[in-house]
């Protein structure tokens, strides 16, 4: 639910939301100049694209500028009715249009974002019982898909990953139309301040092999560059009544 034409906040909306870390995942998926989002969504946003929370966003300057500020309950992508504590990301996006002509499809825009959130718990069997432990994995898939997701094999992939210090998420993106060209780039980090194999120390290993430190973790995708062509095919109405 949402509500409009608020002062100062703008659009106010409550529910299982997008979080917009990159303009691709702020894009509508019908409006995608390629079958797949870039490389960079899989690897740090497809897991965070949709979460429970709350989001103001407002624009200001005939729209030029566009602000977002969100928070969110972690690991509620497909388990939108999940509850409880402890497990919450703020986000914050800002997005300046130097061009914006939409009746002629030119524009360009430059954005920016961040992320401060803690990972989503999974439950493991350890040498203490069940236990929920905050976890994340990096990989992508290929461009060109053929089925599912599950059934998408992942051409590279880090080993799961435990961290309870949270995570960092940095981005920055540059984007523009002229006429029918669609052109941009887009970069995309994350930070984990303190990252483990094998479980979190105190907790007890959950595959029998030693829990090992591999300290602070920073990973990052570049899109270097995307272009796309495209034509909207409009009808003739001459010799129409």
């Amino acid at each position: 639910m949402g509500m409009r034409d608020l002062p100062v906040l703008g659009v106010v909306r409550a529910g299982h939301l997008k979080e917009l870390f990159t303009f691709s995942n702020a894009t509508d998926s019908r409006s995608l100049p390629f079958f797949e989002r870039p490389l960079i969504f899989d690897a740090i946003e497809d897991a965070d694209s949709f979460s429970n929370g709350i989001s103001a966003t407002n624009q200001f300057f005939d729209n030029r500028l566009n602000l977002l500020l969100g928070f969110y309950r972690t690991g509620t992508r497909t388990g939108a009715f999940d509850v409880g504590n402890g497990r919450y990301a703020f986000d914050q996006r800002i997005c300046y249009f130097p061009l914006l002509d939409q009746d002629n499809q030119r524009w360009m825009v430059f954005g920016a974002s961040g992320s401060v959130r803690t990972l989503p718990y999974d439950t493991f069997e350890t040498a203490n019982g069940l236990t929920f432990l905050p976890n994340i994995t990096f990989f992508s898939r290929p461009l060109v898909r053929t089925g599912s997701g599950v059934s998408s094999p992942r051409i590279i992939s880090t080993p799961m990953l435990f961290s309870d210090s949270g995570q960092g998420i940095f981005g920055l993106s540059a984007q523009g139309a002229l006429g029918p060209w669609t052109f941009g780039g887009e970069y995309l980090a994350s930070c984990l301040r303190s990252a483990y194999l094998n479980s979190l120390p105190g907790y007890g290993t959950i595959n029998g092999r030693p829990i090992q430190s591999v300290g602070p973790l920073f990973y990052r995708r570049v899109l270097c560059a995307s272009f796309a062509l495209s034509h909207t095919w409009r009808p003739s109405t001459r010799g129409r009544g």
